[in-house]
């Protein structure tokens, strides 16, 4: 059987194959190439959307406090942002922040972020009577945490595609580089899946994480094949693939220590995350990479119980570590470069079980970066009750936009232009009115 160098090394944990030099200056130098990248910070669990964007004018804050009357954020803390959308009946909503995101308000009163309300996983749109009436079908496995991050990574619901939408842009864009422009630093994912390119799974320290040698046995064979006179074809290749994902990954860290720490990110997980995001950005002229994604992950939404204490204090992490990350890509000249966006596997429910929320459907999601148009939020406000016009099963929220249809507009600021391109990558898009929302300039 003949193994490919590429299905080889990624077994070893997703490595690109070619060397990269280690002799290089530590920081990129902003405008020599036309670079971009992208930056996904996916709240695991099902964040509670209701609470993380929330009304301000009395109308649409009384309805909501109404639906939510233990957990309602109290409408003296809410941060004020400049940014409003519309509601179903045309009327203005003009929103706010959860007091634990106050950071992110410069973002919103600079321009550099928007809101995107009420998205999820759809096929096609749907309505409340189209759901009644059985005429279109759900999209499967709706309220589960593993298949709905599965779809949103996927870019397909419904299908059975094994590559993630991002990584399908990769094979449409164009990328030369010695190592994939792929990066997971919180283990492997759907979403970076690619036919073309293998992603690079990094851990916390900046290095490759080698998941085949973790395994004693392996370890111990590939020792003794590296060890081994021999003339087997196959040995040689094994032999040149591993020194190959050996010095990429030491070559990789090395250029990543050459980086100093950012001092106002956390020591949290996800201020770890971010600041190895940062530091490869920086070095992309020295990577050849002249587009990049990275997929940064932070657990903890799925909030049953205990609500008003677990919820605040991811939120508060997740806003310094954004707001760190802003002020070092403004410090190296990179804010227009890059782009931040939040995803979530669903929503929770409009009312609380008591102490916390339960799995919903549509939620919001944040994008941040200085090639944002953040002048007006994305979407329509939904009605915010309990077997109202907006939601099914008592009180999840039926999304009005697709995430793909976010997500698209993403990959259209990346470079993916023509329509059959984006077809590739987001299979379904057509089924949609628009797609690009017109977030990005």
């Amino acid at each position: 059987m003949k193994i490919s160098r590429r299905n080889f090394v990624a077994s070893l944990g997703g490595l690109s194959l070619a060397s990269i030099a280690t002799s290089v200056p530590a920081i990129a130098i902003a405008g020599e190439t036309d670079y971009r990248a992208l930056v996904c910070i996916n709240l695991a669990g099902g964040n509670d959307a209701v609470n993380t964007i929330v009304p301000t004018d009395d109308n649409h804050y009384n309805e909501y406090k109404a639906v939510r009357p233990s957990i309602a954020v109290s409408k003296s803390t809410i941060v004020e942002i400049p940014q409003t959308v519309l509601d179903n009946h045309g009327q203005p909503v003009t929103l706010g922040l959860h007091p634990k995101l106050a950071p992110l308000k410069p973002l919103f009163e600079d321009g550099n972020a928007t809101v995107i309300i009420n998205s999820g996983i759809l096929k096609e749109p749907l309505s409340k009577s189209d759901i009644e009436s059985q005429v279109k079908p759900l999209p499967p496995q709706l309220f589960s945490h593993n298949s709905q991050t599965s779809e949103w990574e996927r870019g397909a619901a419904g299908s059975t595609l094994q590559l993630g939408w991002a990584g399908r842009m990769f094979d449409v864009l164009e990328s030369n580089t010695s190592i994939a422009p792929l990066f997971s630093i919180s283990g492997n994912t759907l979403l970076l899946r690619s036919a073309d390119h293998s992603q690079n799974v990094l851990k916390q320290n900046g290095s490759i994480k080698l998941s085949g040698l973790s395994n004693e046995h392996m370890e111990s064979n590939y020792q003794k094949i590296s060890e081994a006179d021999s003339d087997n074809p196959f040995v040689t290749q094994m032999r040149s693939v591993m020194g190959d994902a050996m010095h990429v990954s030491q070559a990789l860290a090395a250029q990543i220590d050459k980086i100093s720490d950012w001092p106002e990110f956390s020591s949290s997980n996800l201020g770890k995350q971010f600041q190895i995001a940062y530091k490869l950005i920086v070095s992309q002229s020295q990577l050849g990479q002249s587009r990049q994604v990275f997929y940064l992950k932070q657990t903890g939404y799925d909030v049953h119980d205990d609500q008003l204490k677990k919820h605040p204090l991811l939120l508060a992490d997740l806003a310094k570590n954004v707001a760190a990350f802003n002020n070092a890509l403004s410090h190296h000249g990179l804010s227009d470069a890059v782009t931040s966006f939040t995803t979530s596997e669903f929503g929770r429910r409009l009312a609380s079980n008591g102490n916390g929320t339960d799995h919903g459907w549509g939620g919001h999601q944040f994008v941040f970066g200085g090639a944002v148009n953040g002048n007006q939020g994305i979407g329509v406000w939904p009605q915010l009750q309990v077997d109202g016009d907006d939601d099914i099963s008592k009180g999840r929220l039926i999304p009005t936009l697709a995430s793909d249809q976010v997500h698209a507009t993403l990959a259209q600021w990346m470079g993916v232009q023509h329509p059959e391109e984006l077809r590739y990558v987001f299979p379904h898009i057509d089924n949609f009115a628009s797609n690009n929302l017109g977030f990005m300039t």
